[in-house]
This record gives C-alpha cells, structure tokens and sequence, in this order.
C-alpha cells in the first residue's frame, strides 16, 4: 500500500506562532468578509496559525470534538458566523500522538 511519504516525502512542520501572533491573526481575519459562498464560519489552528473558511458540513464534523461550554444553534449560519473555531493542530501540522481538540470562540462585532 502506497503512503502519502511514499508520493510526497517526508515534510517540513511548520514553526509554532506566538500568542502574540495569534491573536493578530484572529483579529486581522475574524472582521473580514467571507468569500466562499458556502462558508459559515472561519477555523484557526492555534499551533502553525493556518485558518481558512470553514462550511457547514465542516463544523458538523468539529461538533463532537468541541471542548468550549458555549450555547450555540449549529443550523443557524448566520449565528455560526458570529463565531470562529480554534484547534489544537490541523492538518498542516498533524500529528497522531495528540489528540484534536476544538474550541469555539464568539466574536465581539462591537470593536
């Protein structure tokens, strides 16, 4: 059986960010506009700092994994884009030996 090393290499991981750096992220990205036209929300990884737009299908699939006590209606897409998603790692920066966790963090539109 043929494994992703096998077709692409082994590859670099990509540095950790800083605090710092990752809350200028969140704040560079969080106000702006959407551009896909099926993304509801936005998700950040808090190790390397990829982000990206994320569909309703894609939190459906971060729903069971979420660690954040917050009340939320998951069908509502305009309530999801009041908030953003973080986890621990993503799949730039995957690694087996930890598990995924995700939080769910509500945006304050009143900055």
């Amino acid at each position: 059986m043929t494994q992703k090393i096998d077709l692409i290499g082994k590859t670099k991981e990509p540095p950790k960010i800083s605090q710092a750096e990752f809350e200028s992220l969140i704040e560079k990205a969080v106000y702006a506009p959407l551009h896909f036209p099926k993304a509801v929300s936005l998700c950040f990884c808090r190790k390397c700092g990829s982000h990206g737009e994320i569909t309703k299908e894609y939190v459906e699939d971060l729903k069971p994994l979420i660690k954040t006590e917050l009340e939320i209606n998951f069908n509502d897409a305009k309530e999801l884009r009041m908030h953003y998603f973080v986890t621990n790692h993503c799949e730039i920066c995957y690694r087996e030996d930890i598990p995924l966790y995700v939080e769910i963090k509500k945006i304050d539109f009143n900055v």
